[in-house]
């Protein structure tokens, strides 16, 4: 699982990286919401980098270099610690 630093992801927002926010009020368990994120990135076999830090009270930032839609994978997977209104 290769968690990096945020400041790993150097560029433009967007173009070289991506962000994602969910609302903290969302997470209901951290762990799970960490297990979740290493199924979405790493769970093909091939390690990617990614980084996911609380950035404020109310919101988790998740950074990575590809572009995927971590709220719609997050949604479609059982018991994730995270429960998107």
């Amino acid at each position: 699982m290769p968690i990096v630093p945020t400041a790993t992801f150097v560029g433009i927002k967007g173009q070289d990286y991506h962000e994602f926010v969910i609302r903290k009020k969302n997470v209901k368990d951290e762990w799970k919401l960490k297990d979740a994120l290493n199924v979405i990135f790493d769970g093909d076999g091939t390690p990617r980098e990614y980084a996911c830090c609380q950035v404020n009270l109310e919101d988790y930032c998740i950074t990575s270099w590809e572009k995927k839609d971590v709220l719609s994978e997050l949604s479609g997977m059982e018991d994730t610690g995270v429960v998107l209104t």
